[in-house]
């Protein structure tokens, strides 16, 4: 055996490479709570103790599908990643966030294993993209879009009431300037 007994889950963890649910829970959360420093300290803490960025990557990317899964399917944790008794912890986590937002981040998410895996430092551009998914274009471009499609439609409505105004003034004037010619 590589390890000595008592063989520890954390050890196991450190021998296969891969990164306890609980920390990347920490990464999810600071996500969620829009908190930089937090996604840094944690995600940092991680790369550290001699992760791969992109099992990093891959952790928080389950975890926010699991998270999306809580959503749609709250009764079904068969379809959960996560262990039984990271649940609990996830359906708190719910609370903190909606479904909407879950689902921008995994859209942010979607291509970067690729970049990581191209790039000549993932650690920097692993904290690069998780801080570029808390800018509010990322979060709000929806309500953002459409406030501008608000304005827009008052602008145009306001345009052709206008039109429809001077047409009816012209007709009236047409009207009364073509009766006074009749008479």
């Amino acid at each position: 055996s590589l390890l000595n007994p008592p063989i520890k889950s954390s050890q196991v963890l450190d021998l296969v490479g891969a990164v306890p649910e609980k920390e990347i829970l920490l990464i999810t959360l600071g996500l969620i709570k829009r908190e930089p420093l937090s996604l840094i300290e944690n995600t940092r803490k991680i790369l550290d103790s001699g992760r791969d960025p992109i099992v990093i990557l891959q952790g928080l990317a389950s975890m926010l599908r699991d998270l999306v899964l809580i959503f749609a399917a709250p009764e079904r944790h068969d379809l959960l990643s996560t262990s039984n008794t990271l649940h609990a912890e996830l359906n708190e986590t719910k609370k903190l966030v909606n479904l909407e937002t879950l689902l921008k981040y995994q859209a942010e998410l979607k291509g970067a294993e690729n970049q990581l895996r191209q790039s000549m430092q993932p650690k920097l551009w692993l904290e690069v993209l998780l801080l570029g998914t808390l800018s509010d274009k990322s979060i709000k471009q929806e309500p953002k879009i459409s406030a501008q499609h608000n304005i827009y439609k008052e602008e145009v409505t306001q345009s052709v009431k206008n039109i429809l105004k001077d047409t009816n003034e012209a007709e009236s004037l047409n009207k009364i300037s073509s009766d006074s010619q009749n008479e």
